[in-house]
C-alpha cells in the first residue's frame, strides 16, 4: 500500500498536474490538442503535401485555402467571437499561421472573420507526391554521358 502524501506533496503533485495542462494547452501538434477546443494543425511533408480549405456549408462557398509548403505547419485556432460585426453571417474567428512544422508554440499572427461552428468544414486534400521542400536541391536534368575510354572511338 503507498504511503499517503504529506499535507505539502499533495498541493505540489496538484500545481505539477495544473502547469502541465496549461502547458500542453498551447502545444501544437498535428492533428491538434486532442480535446474540443476547436484547434487543428496540420503538416506538409514531402509525401502529404497538403492543402487544407474553409468551407462555408451553408453555401457550399470555399471562404479560404492555404497550400501548406512541405516542412511547415498549418495551425488554425476558432474562437467565438460575440462583438464582431457581422455576428450572425459571420460571428466567429479563425487565428491562424504557417510555421516549421517543429515549432510547439508560438503566437498565430492571422486573424478572420468565419462561420459559426455548426456551419464550417475544413477539407484537407493533398497534392501529387512527391513534392520537395522549398529550397531542396532538385535533381538533375542533364543526360547521363556514355562511358568510353580515352583514346578509344567508343567500340567502332
Amino acid at each position: 500500500m503507498p504511503a499517503p502524501l504529506s499535507r505539502f506533496a499533495r498541493p505540489l503533485a496538484a500545481a505539477t498536474i495544473l502547469a502541465s495542462l496549461a502547458l500542453s494547452a498551447g502545444c501544437y501538434h498535428e492533428g491538434g490538442p486532442l480535446r474540443s477546443i476547436d484547434r487543428f494543425t496540420y503538416v506538409s511533408t514531402s509525401w502529404q503535401p497538403k492543402t487544407v480549405t474553409l468551407i462555408d456549408t451553408r453555401t457550399g462557398e470555399s471562404m479560404w485555402s492555404v497550400d501548406i509548403p512541405v516542412g511547415q505547419q498549418l495551425v488554425i485556432d476558432f474562437n467565438f467571437d460575440s462583438r464582431g460585426d457581422n455576428t450572425q453571417w459571420l460571428p466567429d474567428d479563425a487565428l491562424w499561421d504557417l510555421m516549421p512544422d517543429t515549432r510547439r508554440h508560438g503566437t498565430l499572427h492571422n486573424k478572420m472573420k468565419v462561420p459559426p461552428r455548426h456551419a464550417r468544414r475544413l477539407d484537407v486534400s493533398l497534392r501529387p507526391v512527391p513534392e520537395m521542400p522549398s529550397g531542396a536541391p532538385q535533381a538533375s536534368t542533364v543526360a547521363p554521358q556514355p562511358d568510353t575510354v580515352p583514346g578509344s572511338d567508343g567500340g567502332n
